[in-house]
């Protein structure tokens, strides 16, 4: 009796409903938070359906699996983070996170569910995804409009060629060129910060194609990890790294499987990195001898992270630099269903 007191002294502290029902799916137990979720005092909900007092009609029809749970204790739902909806007393349907788990009490299965009211959180992310898409067409609109300026611009600097110093219309179009690579470096942090659903991806078919589209020696193996499209960026933006830092510089890729880990390798022959920078390069911000945006590396790191995996730089023997992308490998009998 003690211990049965002292539980539900701790669910009333809960900010999430906590809801206990039977076999038949009648409540059991009603915290506080339950309460002011969705309305009901205990008296009201003890003994009656769950389904009749807080599952939005068009969702009744689940409830037939669990006719399965009653039997068995097993379900599609038992132990998993789901986003649903729910009803309050007024009728109100809002948004949930619900995590069920089960207990045997007396020879029947019991559902215990956890039920936290999302709605703000909700708002909060529709707020987000319109301000996002705002950004997205603005940017879209700015790199569209200074694109269209700076050709203009450069076609005017042809026209000074011949008759203007020679180093004067050299600066100028290193300039431009500056800009425009800047344009695409904008482009490129819009699709790397733009996170989709991770799904299974074949990264060597995405090294080989980047490696010849650089026209690099590349040996990368069919190796899958999970991803988005953001990935391709992540390749292309260190292949393009190593060359751009470097001049007559060679470049070579590889993939591989190791320790159950993919692992991508970019290394150059070029000058190197010194050590004292090897961190500072994955810095938000920092910008080496090109002088474009500082965002490159920073957001290769921020991809990979979140992939959940790690990237770093390290020496080439016997000159140049190694970037090292590590990724966990899906098991084949995941691969083989794909």
């Amino acid at each position: 009796m003690v211990m049965a007191e002292a539980a539900s002294c701790i669910a009333d502290a809960f900010q999430d409903a906590i809801v206990e029902t039977d076999s038949e799916g009648r409540v059991t137990f009603w915290n506080k938070a339950a309460e002011k979720i969705f309305g009901y005092t205990w008296e009201e909900v003890a003994g009656k359906p769950v389904w009749e007092l807080i599952v939005p009609e068009k969702y009744l029809d689940e409830n037939k699996s669990f006719e399965e749970f009653r039997k068995t204790g097993n379900s599609k739902v038992v132990g998993k983070l789901i986003r649903t909806e729910a009803k309050r007393k007024d009728g109100t349907i809002f948004p949930v996170e619900l995590s069920i788990s089960k207990r045997r009490l007396k020879g029947e299965w019991r559902t215990i569910a956890v039920i936290r009211d999302i709605t703000e959180k909700v708002e909060a992310e529709k707020k987000i995804e319109e301000l996002n898409k705002h950004l997205r067409i603005l940017n879209s609109i700015l790199r569209h409009d200074l694109k269209n300026t700076l050709t203009t611009a450069k076609l005017c600097l042809e026209l000074l060629r011949g008759s203007s110093p020679a180093e004067v219309v050299e600066k100028l179009e290193s300039q431009l060129n500056k800009a425009f690579d800047i344009i695409e470096d904008i482009k490129n942090a819009e699709l790397m910060l733009s996170a989709g659903e991770l799904r299974p991806v074949n990264l060597g078919k995405i090294v080989r194609e980047s490696a010849s589209e650089f026209g690099i020696e590349c040996d990368a193996d069919d190796v899958y990890v999970m991803a988005d499209s953001a990935i391709k960026s992540v390749v292309y933006n260190l292949i393009h790294n190593a060359l751009v830092h470097n001049k007559d510089v060679k470049v070579r890729v590889s993939l591989k499987r190791v320790d159950g880990l993919a692992e991508l390798r970019i290394a150059d022959d070029g000058r190197g990195i010194p050590d004292e920078l090897k961190q500072l390069i994955f810095k938000e911000g920092f910008k080496g001898e090109t002088g474009r945006t500082g965002l490159g590396l920073y957001l290769v790191r921020e991809t990979v992270k979140r992939y959940g995996g790690s990237v770093h730089v390290e020496d080439n023997k016997p000159s140049g630099s190694v970037f090292v992308v590590r990724l966990k490998c899906l098991p084949d009998q995941v691969r083989s269903e794909l």
